[in-house]
């Protein structure tokens, strides 16, 4: 989960890509590599699936100082590490999510969702529990640029103790992760993501 209920905090304590112009839509097959997703003025994040089957994704330029922040989660909504990258990587600038609640679900129209304990463990603060439930919805055909890619809609409330987040993402099954589009809560503005660009990247 980018920018995950904690996102904010987390952000604030943490901290040219080398990519494809793919002229062909994006294939399960270029996870091999992995991709690049474009968020028009949002950013630009870097996908891939690491070898112990987590997806990693690297948000280019999204840390405090300007630098790269990377998440390490199961199928793109459950985040487990997000940490600062290159330089202004160390121990006081990784966060850790635990949850309590059963198997981390992969969506799937009809699916049953998720609902447990997620606690958060910031560099030099106590651990911050938070209620969270997923809630998966149905299959849809998303259009990026010219492409046309599958997906299941996915809405998260996360409970804290004074306040809530809720969070919007579109889960690729051809793909395995999903992306966040939308963020809103009783602290902030209503946010819209709009993914523009689903690209390879090139092989290494």
């Amino acid at each position: 989960m980018r920018l995950l209920s904690s996102s904010a905090a987390m952000v604030f304590c943490l901290l040219g890509q080398n990519i494809a112009h793919a002229s062909e839509c994006a294939t399960p097959g270029d996870m091999k590599q992995g991709l690049r997703l474009v968020y028009g003025a949002d950013g630009t994040t870097k996908v891939k699936r690491r070898t112990d089957g987590l997806i990693e994704f690297t948000e280019i330029g999204s840390g405090a100082d300007g630098g790269d922040l990377v998440y390490a989660s199961r199928y793109g909504l459950y985040d487990l590490e997000a940490a600062a990258a290159g330089a202004g990587a160390g121990p006081d600038r990784r966060v850790t999510y635990d949850y309590d609640g059963g198997p981390l679900v992969e969506p799937a129209p009809g699916a049953t969702g998720w609902v447990g304990q997620v606690i958060a463990t910031f560099p030099g603060d106590a651990p911050v529990p938070e209620t969270a439930a997923f809630v998966f919805g149905g299959a849809v055909a998303v259009a990026v640029g010219d492409c046309s890619f599958d997906a299941v809609t996915v809405e998260a409330t996360f409970i804290r103790e004074r306040d809530w987040e809720g969070q919007s993402f579109l889960y690729f099954p051809d793909f395995g992760f999903a992306t966040l589009i939308g963020r809103a809560g009783p602290e902030m503005p209503k946010e819209r993501y709009e993914l523009t660009a689903i690209e390879p990247l090139p092989a290494e």
